[in-house]
């Protein structure tokens, strides 16, 4: 379990503290605090909360002005739960109450084949994929590969930005993906191909060691004879997997095995958001609360990574990159891959539809040139993300790719609230300001961006 507590009234607004299984952390004013406040109505010590067998508890700790959940002033240790709300004094505190799944049970083990060696077989083109895709039957394959839009990504540092922009593609990348089915790579058994396109192909396997289904990420062929490519496919893992949050897919290992370079990615089942939205009738939005949701929690996951003492960039984030696993965990995928639409050997490997609509979610500041993106670039791209799912329309309308790509520079799209004119107070507003095309403009931090979305959210249960 994951429970997040964001602070959506008083002198702390905006921050925002995550408890996991096992914690249990005083809120107060006192140094000695786990959730540390600076409101004067606070106590040094005000209540303690705890997060144990799967349920979140509170309970007062003699505080001078007490402890009230939902408006009832407690005496004795309450059970959480989400959408609750705490007031200390002045302070108000929004609960986000995430159960995480349980243990996956391992899959059949795979028929015990001699061994052989690694070869290319030209089967059909595999379907677009996505790191923690649930396996798709092949009625669904046979969908998706008339859909396919993700490309894969890379990770940025603030302070390493990426090579120069130039066009082109590594010539000869096969679609097809490696015969892996029955191999160990990496210490992961490969029980099932999920998918790939002309970079990567993804598969499902048993980390042995673990015991514990990840997905598999394994770079074609033909992108190992560029090593820039292979440097920046594992560099990008390691600075994924340094990362660790529950908002965030994470990164387990990554290498060369048998000529085959690999990484092991969490394995999350679910769907993107990208895929719930095609679930929907033309020009549908999603559930208001649902979309509020997802967006606060990536707004967290984004706050993580821009919090870290080298601010780390996503620089992609879409709806191809945002799982929502079985459990409505929101996931933000394919950390250590982003690229720019115009950096080596990715440009060519688009096709003219998913580049445009790619274009729906990059910051105006990123079109020339990738190497502009900044933690507002991130905001942007989420703040579109926003516009897409609460109104059920993309935010721009180009004839062509130079048409849309004027169109995002110049923030030439419907306001929000003239696409949907039943959005709540303020979030019309959000949005505006998190796609703001001057990044001063945008919203200061992805912290705030969550506490809103929370407050937003609040006003909503009444």
């Amino acid at each position: 379990m994951v429970v997040t507590l964001t602070i959506i009234k008083g002198d702390d607004e905006g921050k925002v503290f995550t408890l996991a299984e096992g914690d249990a952390k005083t809120i107060g004013r006192g140094s000695a605090s786990g959730i540390l406040l600076t409101e004067a109505g606070v106590s040094r010590s005000h209540c303690r909360v705890r997060v144990t067998g799967g349920e979140c508890w509170v309970k007062d700790a003699g505080s001078r002005n007490g402890t009230t959940v939902n408006g009832r002033k407690i005496t004795e240790e309450v059970r959480l739960a989400d959408d609750d709300v705490i007031d200390l004094g002045n302070t108000r505190i929004s609960v986000r109450v995430q159960a995480t799944p349980p243990p996956r049970p391992p899959p059949k083990a795979a028929p015990v084949a001699p061994p052989r060696p690694v070869v290319v077989k030209p089967p059909p083109p595999a379907p677009a994929a996505r790191p923690g895709a649930a396996v798709p039957s092949p009625a669904a394959r046979k969908a998706l590969r008339l859909k396919a839009e993700e490309t894969e990504d890379s990770v940025q540092t603030v302070d390493h930005p990426p090579p120069p922009a130039s066009s082109g593609r590594l010539a000869g990348a096969p679609r097809q993906p490696l015969d892996l089915l029955g191999e160990t790579i990496g210490g992961c058994r490969v029980d099932d191909l999920l998918g790939g396109d002309e970079i990567s192909h993804l598969y499902l396997a048993m980390q042995v060691s673990m015991e514990r289904q990840v997905t598999l990420k394994v770079l074609n062929p033909a992108m190992t004879q560029d090593a820039q490519a292979v440097e920046r496919f594992l560099q990008g893992a390691r600075a994924g997997g340094r990362m660790s949050h529950p908002n965030i897919v994470q990164v387990y290992d990554a290498g060369k095995d048998g000529g085959v370079y690999f990484i092991a990615l969490e394995y999350t089942g679910g769907r993107s958001v990208r895929e719930m939205m095609e679930e929907l009738a033309p020009g549908q939005p999603m559930r208001l609360r649902t979309a509020l949701e997802i967006v606060e929690q990536i707004a967290g996951a984004l706050d993580y990574l821009h919090s870290q003492p080298t601010p780390v960039l996503h620089r992609h984030v879409s709806p191809a990159n945002v799982v929502v696993t079985e459990h409505g965990i929101a996931k933000l995928a394919n950390l250590g891959f982003a690229r720019g639409l115009a950096e080596p050997g990715l440009s060519g490997a688009l096709t003219p539809a998913e580049r445009l609509a790619e274009l729906q979610f990059v910051a105006p500041e990123m079109l020339d040139d990738p190497r502009a993106a900044s933690p507002a670039s991130d905001l942007y791209s989420l703040g579109a993300v926003l516009y897409l799912t609460t109104t059920g329309q993309k935010p721009f309308r180009g004839a062509n790719e130079a048409d849309l790509a004027e169109k995002v520079r110049a923030g030439m799209r419907l306001p929000a609230a003239d696409v949907r004119n039943d959005l709540p107070d303020g979030l019309p507003e959000l949005i505006e300001q998190a796609m703001a095309v001057k990044p001063p403009d945008r919203i200061a931090r992805a912290a705030l961006l969550q506490g809103a979305l929370a407050k937003i959210r609040e006003r909503l249960r009444r």
